[in-house]
């Protein structure tokens, strides 16, 4: 339990409770290319600094610092970086825990996304702060570090349930035994199609490979995943594209072969669909920052000597909404505000920060 392998000293929390039924993450990190994933977790993105394109559930969204977004589990998406030092707080949420707090056990889909008319709501302002404190406080260990911070997650689920209903779950699931058996089935279905998706597949030949009927695979694909078989199959071979576009200059026809895709025409209109840009477009919109970010993506986490992103936080932090106004939230605060030996290594770690930046600046 708490963060693994990384750190005090960066914005990185790893959140593993079994016992309890909880997996979580949090982290704050520079965003770079397009990186197309989808996860079984809900995903909810808080914009810390620049600016990001979102790709998500088939929307684009460009996100300013300060909007808020939920991805919800098995939504593929994406980001992209479009001004010089963006970062992202994110907060990771596995969906049987949020599931949990369903009458009937369905994982809940929010509908939360910010925008320069409503980031100030308080819905959006109770996350930011929430996921502030989270943040700021997520370094401290011992049982009441982690009692403290699985407590705000609470908050969170809380105010997600409260401001943003959920979409109501579709009727008809399947008892647990066919539930059971239609989940090891489609891990199945799904690991052949991440292993041969640059191969012609097709929705009779993957129903064959794990024993069902091509209209049962289909629907158990589509109330599983939340997508349709042709749409997983594309989004497993976006996920290729983008990364060959953001590290090749290979011409595009063949980054469309290589991924699966028939031809090029049939690669530009998922593509299109997807990001609402065509792949040339999201190739010109690369930039040297965008390729730095990339090569440590997800493996670096801003550090907490970083006082732009520090001071950001802090402010989040110190203001939550009582009845509809913003006011100060001073134990909030005073909480998730670092001790006096923290701040004096903070400007420690400022001041070291600065001073190798001004011999390096003397060195070129």
């Amino acid at each position: 339990m708490g963060t693994k392998g990384l750190g005090a000293d960066q914005l990185h929390h790893d959140h593993d409770v079994p016992a309890r039924g909880l997996r979580a993450s949090q982290y704050v990190y520079a965003i770079g290319s397009y990186h197309y994933n989808w996860h079984t977790a809900l995903e909810l993105l808080a914009v810390v600094s620049g600016e990001v394109d979102v790709c998500a559930a088939g929307k684009v969204d460009l996100l300013a610092p300060g909007d808020v977004v939920v991805i919800n589990a098995n939504d593929g998406h994406a980001t992209l970086a479009t001004q010089p030092g963006t970062a992202v707080m994110c907060l990771h949420v596995e969906a049987d825990y949020l599931a949990s707090f369903t009458g009937d056990g369905a994982i809940p889909r929010f509908e939360c996304r910010s925008a320069a008319a409503t980031r100030g709501e308080p819905g959006f302002v109770r996350l930011r702060a929430l996921l502030a404190r989270m943040m700021l406080a997520a370094h401290r260990t011992g049982p009441g570090a982690s009692a403290s911070w699985e407590a705000r997650l609470l908050d969170v689920v809380a105010t997600l349930f409260d401001h943003f209903p959920p979409e109501p779950a579709a009727a008809g699931a399947p008892e647990l035994p066919a539930a059971i058996e239609n989940h090891r089935a489609l891990r199945r279905a799904v690991a052949y199609i991440d292993a041969s998706f640059r191969e012609r597949i097709t929705l009779e030949r993957l129903a064959r490979h794990v024993g069902f009927s091509p209209g049962y695979l289909s629907q158990v694909f589509s109330q599983q995943v939340g997508m349709t078989f042709s749409e997983y199959l594309a989004r497993v071979r976006l996920r290729q594209a983008t990364r060959d576009l953001g590290e090749t200059d290979r011409r595009i026809a063949a980054i469309a072969a290589d991924a699966g895709f028939p031809d090029v025409k049939a690669f530009n209109t998922a593509f299109r669909r997807t990001f609402g840009r065509t792949p040339s477009a999201y190739r010109r919109l690369l930039t040297a920052e965008t390729a730095a970010a990339d090569e440590v993506f997800h493996r670096r986490y801003i550090s907490r000597a970083d006082e732009g992103v520090m001071r950001v936080l802090r402010a989040w932090a110190s203001r939550d909404v009582v009845g509809g106004i913003h006011e100060p939230c001073t134990t909030a605060a005073r909480l998730s505000r670092p001790s006096p030996a923290e701040e004096a290594l903070d400007l420690t770690r400022s001041l070291t920060a600065r001073l190798e930046e001004m011999v390096d600046t003397g060195a070129r």
